[in-house]
């Protein structure tokens, strides 16, 4: 037959017609192409090689014979060989002889910075001695002392309102500590202002005891006596004659008139008016400031010290001894007549040259004491602003007299901003309007005390404790515009009145950081050194050490009250100002710290 079959066909397709895969004139021609063109194509498949290499790779002589790695072998083995060799030696020497061995050895180890690492050994002792005294000498922000006896204090209270009392003598060995007579007066003031400020039922008849029963004090606590249900304590008894009763004309209620005053009884005589109190005279809070001692007294010669500034500062180095005493040790104007002297005698600036062969904390606590106090203190504002630390700011702004608050604010705003505005941005919370009023110079600037306006003043802030950081309080109004000594004055009438002053009552009921800005300002209402000091410490506490603040207080009261601050420093703080700047500080900045404080 002449028909051939197809692979691509079936049997069942060979009595078919054949069909090419793409379109043919001859279906015969097409079939045999395709035909070809198949058995080619299964022929290449059969034949096909790899294109890929897949044999071994070709063996190289420098990976099967390593000649490096035998030499290494080799004098590995031969210094083995060697030092063993040695060893017998010196065991067959040993053996031969009677075993002494001759290992002394007369080499004096040198070191290049042993005396470096000695000073470093010392100096980090040091610091570690005086980390370990600020941590032992740190007071407790907590009494429990008082807690126990604000405790009891509570308990009294509450028992004169409840209906079944229960005994508040405190037990054995738990009472509160302190005076028992100032604690029954503070108690004994404390219920007067509760009965005052209720108003007292209107009865046709006088109460039991009358006035004699208003004017017995309470029964001495912790004597033994038990309350039972059906007789009230005597300190109840004592409420309600005090209620019932009108108070005595010398006391002074904070509170409103009650709305319903009890009537006047018909059988006794109408009291005598009293007299009208005699104003207080006015007093004058004067502070008594102290110099550093390391100031220059005497005679003073401008050129010789410009010329022993020269000295100190030409050639290769500074003797910073020299320049400390020249610099260091006198006032503000003298440091000008030295400028002045330096500049006409050798045409140079002393600033510049200082600045030239200084550097760190010490160049700027060099230029900082040429520079003005209200120039100095501008930058340091500027500076805590910058960094938006709060209570530094707070700091700096307390030891700013109100009589200087506008030199400072004139140099501050030298720069294009405006004080009040800035310090508005970085302090937040109750004192924010007072720092902002601060900063345009609102407080007063007298000395003069009153006292009676400050007593009255107190017994107001008194009443309103729990409201004293309250938006628009009387505090916080009064802060703004008051004295520094007659903001004193009514800390010390607060005192008087709650048994604490304003410091510790922001601490009752404030937050953290307010307390701590309010014994700032309280501080610097009695004594600005106090308040130095306290600024000082905190530069200087905990990791860390705050070297601008550092530079502003011991460049700007040098020649006002830097001995006053040290001495306020160790009442305070239990520990010398001389002490813990060694202990923080080091190097040439140490020293002209130490120089300044004498």
């Amino acid at each position: 037959d002449h028909r051939t079959f197809s692979p691509h066909t079936t049997m069942s397709d060979n009595f078919r017609a054949y069909q090419p895969y793409r379109p043919s004139a001859s279906r015969l021609l097409a079939k045999k192409w395709d035909d070809a063109a198949f058995d080619l194509h299964r022929t290449k498949v059969r034949s096909i090689k790899s294109a890929l290499d897949t044999g071994a790779p070709k063996t190289y002589m420098h990976l099967q014979l390593k000649l490096k790695k035998l030499q290494i072998e080799d004098e590995r083995l031969a210094v083995v060989e060697r030092d063993n060799r040695m060893l017998l030696e010196k065991m067959s020497h040993i053996m031969r002889t009677r075993g002494l061995v001759d290992n002394h050895n007369d080499y004096d180890h040198k070191s290049l910075n042993r005396e470096k690492r000695q000073r470093e050994l010392q100096q980090v002792t040091q610091e570690n001695k005086a980390i370990l005294q600020r941590i032992q000498a740190r007071q407790a922000n907590y009494s429990h002392k008082s807690l126990e006896r604000d405790f009891f204090r509570s308990e009294e209270l509450r028992a004169n309102i409840t209906r079944f009392p229960k005994d508040t003598t405190p037990r054995r060995g738990k009472e509160p500590a302190g005076d028992d007579d100032d604690y029954e007066d503070d108690f004994n003031a404390t219920l007067a202002n509760t009965t005052q400020s209720e108003p007292a039922p209107a009865s046709s008849s006088p109460p039991p005891g009358g006035a004699a029963g208003a004017a017995s004090p309470p029964p001495a606590k912790g004597k033994g006596s038990s309350s039972t249900p059906a007789s009230p304590p005597p300190a109840k008894a004592a409420a309600a004659a005090a209620a019932a009763s009108p108070p005595p004309a010398k006391a002074k209620a904070p509170t409103s008139t009650p709305a319903s005053p009890p009537p006047a009884k018909a059988a006794a005589p109408a009291p005598a008016p009293a007299p009208a109190p005699t104003p207080a005279a006015p007093e004058e809070h004067v502070v008594p400031r102290k110099a550093s001692v390391a100031l220059v007294g005497g005679s003073f010669d401008a050129a010789a010290a410009a010329e022993q500034a020269r000295n100190a500062l030409k050639g290769l180095g500074t003797d910073e001894k020299k320049l400390d005493a020249v610099v260091a040790r006198c006032t503000f104007a003298q440091r000008e007549q030295i400028a002045a002297a330096y500049k006409s005698k050798f045409s140079r600036d002393l600033r510049d040259d200082i600045k030239d062969d200084t550097s760190g904390n010490y160049q700027d606590l060099m230029l900082a004491l040429f520079d003005k106090p209200a120039a100095l203190a501008a930058k340091q504002l500027r500076d805590q602003i910058d960094a938006e630390n709060t209570l530094a700011l707070l700091g700096t702004l307390v030891l700013i007299a109100p009589g200087d608050i506008a030199a400072v604010r004139s140099a501050f705003e030298a720069g294009g901003a405006s004080l009040p505005d800035a310090v508005a941005g970085v302090v937040s919370g109750p004192l924010q309007s007072v720092a902002a009023a601060w900063a345009t110079g609102s407080r007063e600037a007298s000395t003069t005390i009153n006292r009676d306006e400050a007593a009255s003043m107190a017994a107001q802030l008194h009443s309103e404790e729990a409201k004293m950081f309250a938006d628009d309080s009387l505090l916080l109004t009064s802060l703004t515009v008051l004295s520094p000594a007659q903001l004193f004055a009514v800390s010390q009438e607060y005192a008087k009145v709650a048994g604490y002053d304003l410091a510790a009552a922001a601490a009752k009921i404030g937050p953290e950081s307010v307390a701590k800005a309010m014994k700032l300002i309280v501080a610097a209402a009695e004594n600005p050194a106090a308040a130095a000091a306290d600024v000082l410490h905190g530069a200087m506490e905990g990791l860390g050490t705050d070297n601008k603040t550092l530079i502003f207080v011991f460049a700007s009261r040098l020649e006002v009250d830097l001995q006053t601050i040290a001495e306020q420093y160790l009442q305070r703080h239990s520990t010398t100002l001389v002490s813990d700047v060694k202990g923080d500080t080091s190097s040439d900045f140490e020293n002209v710290l130490v120089t300044m404080l004498g």
